[in-house]
């Protein structure tokens, strides 16, 4: 995974029907200076340059067992994989922390993963230059075991 730094703002300047294909057009741009990386996907920021997506999915990250995930501000897409997983995180004991997160703060967590209703639940192996063991950490294992219990009956 790569980070893609020059993704504008796409509330303010593109409200309605618009503002998917403008939101598109930044997606695929990401996924594809991602892939000429050597990358699957990239990691999109918002207007203020903290981390917002993923290219195709939603991202969370794992630190100290509490996932953290981008707070749902204008330029991220709502997935319904990620609301099912916040919602679903208490219930398996893991905290869960929704805020702003800064592009360095990639560099400091345990794990990474993606989540999206076609990919369901993808550990990421790095991110740049960061690498992580995110299949095997705890919390992610915990995580896509019950997401997996819900959707794989």
């Amino acid at each position: 995974m790569s980070a893609v730094s020059d993704r504008p703002s796409t509330r303010k300047r593109n409200p309605g029907r618009v503002e998917g294909l403008w939101r598109l057009r930044h997606s695929y741009r990401a996924e594809q200076e991602a892939r000429r990386a050597g990358f699957d996907t990239g990691v999109m920021l918002d207007i203020r340059g903290n981390v917002c997506e993923a290219s195709s999915c939603n991202l969370f990250l794992v630190r100290d067992d509490t996932l953290i995930t981008p707070a749902a501000s204008g330029d991220l897409f709502p997935g319904l994989t990620r609301q099912l997983l916040l919602d679903r995180a208490e219930t398996i004991g893991v905290k869960v922390d929704v805020r702003d997160v800064a592009r360095e703060e990639l560099r400091d967590v345990d794990a990474a993963f993606l989540c999206g209703t076609l990919s369901e639940i993808r550990a990421v192996s790095c991110i740049g230059d960061t690498h992580w063991h995110s299949a095997a950490n705890e919390v992610f294992q915990a995580v896509r075991r019950d997401f997996r219990s819900i959707t794989h009956q």
